[in-house]
């Protein structure tokens, strides 16, 4: 393949050794970080910083006399490299999953050459951003306070991308309720009035329609951890969950697949 055809990603982990230390002290979210060398030693240097240090001006590279100036309540951590090398490794085995031709560029930087993997996502290299989007999103996106800020940017980058897609697939899922003899009514009516009720903007688009084309309740209170959320309902329970409407439910998600992938076809086509 010409040079000039080639796809290659930059991936960068945007403030990499603070990211990796509020890992270590997830109470020291929210307050200004900074890991430096050590002023004793004559290496007091600013390495990192994480999000509310640079909102004071905090900048890589400083003296930390300097730091504590613009920002005099900042809290200095010393550097841990073995860790940072150990989280770069997991890094670079997600970049793994979508091509074998890798070069790191630093601890927390990398150059992906994904030439050869579009083919597995149609040729398009923004599928198979969003599916690293996504899968960045399962692996580091959770709210618990050990990941709540270093899955931060996947998780929201998540949101954004499948802003749009969502709210079509919901749409199409109105469209399969009633061509798999589901109530499209109701998946219509569930979707408008429901599909809020999730801490996601995307989450609830998909299944408002589908707990309205079956006619029961989804969602609701759950636990995760041993620790109880208090969630809102999505549809009416109209009549019990069974069994079968997971039977009926993969027909509807297949049917909208097909769909979608039709629509995508034609697009195409004009296009």
């Amino acid at each position: 393949m010409p040079e000039e055809q080639r796809v290659i990603f930059h991936c960068d982990c945007n403030s990499f050794y603070a990211s990796v230390e509020l890992l270590r002290y997830p109470e020291l979210r929210g307050v200004p970080v900074a890991v430096c060398g050590s002023p004793d030693d004559r290496h007091g240097i600013i390495l990192a910083k994480n999000e509310p240090a640079k909102r004071y001006g905090v900048q890589t590279a400083e003296t930390v006399w300097s730091a504590l100036r613009k920002c005099p309540g900042l809290k200095l951590l010393p550097p841990h490299h073995g860790q940072y090398r150990e989280m770069s490794r997991a890094v670079n085995a997600i970049y793994a999953r979508y091509t074998d031709r890798i070069e790191p560029f630093g601890i927390d930087e990398s150059w992906l050459d994904v030439t050869g993997s579009l083919h597995l996502f149609g040729g398009d290299p923004l599928a198979l951003s969003l599916k690293a989007i996504n899968t960045m999103d399962s692996m580091l996106g959770y709210k618990n306070e050990k990941y709540l800020y270093f899955g931060r940017i996947p998780a929201k980058l998540d949101d954004a991308a499948n802003y749009l897609p969502s709210r079509l697939a919901a749409l199409l899922w109105v469209a399969a309720a009633a061509f798999t003899r589901n109530d499209a009514k109701g998946a219509w009516k569930i979707w408008r009035r429901d599909r809020r009720n999730h801490a996601s903007p995307n989450s609830a688009q998909t299944e408002s329609a589908c707990a309205g084309a079956l006619g029961v309740q989804l969602a609701g209170p759950a636990y995760y951890f041993g620790e109880y959320y208090a969630k809102p309902t999505i549809g009416d329970p109209l009549r019990p969950i069974e069994p079968e409407d997971i039977l009926r439910a993969n027909r509807m998600m297949y049917v909208a697949g097909a769909f979608a992938l039709a629509w995508g076809v034609a697009i195409r086509a004009i296009l």
